[in-house]
């Protein structure tokens, strides 16, 4: 959108029809949506409207070594540059938090969803049904009172943790690398766990042509039977306890077996009270074993005889592509600089918190949808183009086409896409593996005490005694 010629009324009027051209294809359109279902559109205007705070919220992650002040700055750099009379600081200090407090967690929930892939969208990249990947991280924050109270700190065997974590677990198109949804809590507490709130985000999800390559964790009969009822097939591996019941003369000649898998499981009945009942799953069941493993079993409900045992072993290890969405999203996109507070998130109080997860997957989900644009019209794969060098690309061209003139705009935008499909991975990914180790374990310094959060002064000047001086 170009607003060009109606950049010296004051930022409030910039604000009403701000957008960030090389992000806004389809997404300009989107928020508007979504604030006007939130009534944001209606409010009294201010110098941060609503819409200009979407954007703002939504490229945070982005910079994460700019203050608010600096960042606000960025993103209103191309106006200047095309005139626009912006004193800067633009707004006191305070304001931008207050404003994203006004702004609110449901604007940028909502916005997440409409970023996400249409499940009919998703390419049928496994014998006709769409591969989704799910795992869980954590996400640290500034260490606050507020954040602490509410989201925990992790156990540690050297005292309490350094920072409040919050727990995160994503369902992630595998073949596009895009967060399909995402349910987040406390590190700590009943029902906050990993295998709680990834079974509540894929029984929300199971439908017919949908894949799951779950953890062993999510392992259980009723589970699974559950996904099965709502149309979605499982890949899962077999815990070593568990002893499936072979099903006479199904043996193939890829070595998988169909198998009965029995078990006891709590059922709620009407009267509101559990019942323990007996509930059995037939599965098919691959061995195999990688050189320096033991041998594993997976599971699964695909059991097409053009289905071989290899192909699906192959796919269950498709699950880790969700480890590089993290990586790229906690590693790169929230990069920070050295120096700086050594965390993914920045806000302080749980309500910021909770809106920046948001527009941290929802930015994530659009700089993904940009790399598959350019790797559609160049027709090669888009996990063959680095995602950091794609994310510059795109960062380096918000300031261009924002003090471009409007007929420049798609010139410029169809360059950027150019741009991002050169950005190709100079080599393959390495057959290799590395230990579950860390570099730095322990530090040798005392822990931090929350007494010591108190600011000592000194008059370092009248304290100090040359030795020797004469009086």
């Amino acid at each position: 959108m170009n607003i060009f010629g109606k950049i010296a009324n004051g930022l409030e009027h910039i604000g009403k029809n701000f957008t960030l051209e090389a992000l806004s294809g389809g997404l300009d359109r989107e928020i508007e949506e979504v604030l006007k279902r939130h009534g944001k559109l209606s409010e009294r205007q201010c110098k941060l409207t609503a819409k200009l705070m979407t954007w703002f919220v939504l490229v945070l992650p982005l910079r994460r070594g700019l203050s608010y002040p600096l960042l606000l700055e960025w993103i209103l750099a191309g106006l200047s540059a095309r005139g626009a009379k912006i004193d800067f600081p633009a707004v006191e200090e305070g304001a931008v938090s207050h404003a994203r407090r006004r702004l609110g967690v449901g604007v940028l929930r909502d916005l997440f969803y409409e970023t996400r892939a249409d499940p009919c969208d998703l390419p049928k990249d496994f014998h006709g049904r769409t591969s989704l990947g799910m795992d869980g991280t954590t996400a640290t924050m500034p260490d606050t009172p507020e954040n602490a109270e509410q989201f925990g700190r992790p156990r540690s065997g050297r005292g309490r943790a350094g920072f409040p974590q919050v727990r995160l677990v994503a369902l992630v198109a595998a073949a596009l690398h895009t967060v399909q949804d995402v349910v987040f809590g406390p590190c700590r507490g009943k029902g906050t766990g990993e295998r709680a709130l990834g079974k509540q985000l894929i029984l929300k999800h199971a439908a017919p042509t949908l894949l799951f390559l779950m953890d062993m964790g999510f392992f259980g009969v009723l589970f699974l039977l559950q996904i099965r009822e709502k149309g979605g097939d499982f890949i899962i591996p077999v815990p070593r306890g568990v002893k499936p019941k072979r099903i006479r003369n199904s043996t193939r000649q890829d070595g998988s077996y169909l198998a009965r898998i029995i078990a006891s499981v709590k059922e709620p009945q009407p009267n509101g009270r559990n019942r323990w009942t007996s509930r059995e799953i037939t599965v098919r069941i691959s061995e195999y074993r990688i050189r320096g493993f033991r041998p594993r079993r997976l599971a699964t409900s695909l059991f097409e005889a053009e289905i071989s045992a290899r192909e699906i072993v192959l796919e269950y290890h498709i699950r880790w592509e969700v480890e590089l969405v993290y990586d790229e999203i906690k590693t790169h996109q929230c990069r920070r600089r050295t120096g700086q507070c050594s965390t993914v998130l920045r806000s302080k109080q749980p309500d910021l918190v909770e809106q920046e997860i948001y527009a941290m997957v929802a930015i994530y989900n659009k700089l993904r949808s940009l790399i598959l644009e350019a790797a559609r019209e160049k027709q090669i794969n888009p996990l063959t183009i680095s995602f950091v060098e794609a994310m510059e690309v795109i960062l380096n061209n918000v300031l261009l086409m924002a003090s471009a003139e409007a007929h420049r705009l798609k010139d410029l935008y169809q360059a950027m896409l150019g741009r991002i499909a050169a950005c190709k991975l100079r080599r393959t990914r390495r057959p290799r593996v590395y230990p579950r180790v860390v570099k730095v374990k322990m530090s040798n310094f005392k822990r931090k005490d929350p007494t010591q959060d108190v600011e000592v002064y000194r008059d370092l000047a009248s304290e100090i005694r040359i030795l020797g001086e004469a009086a």
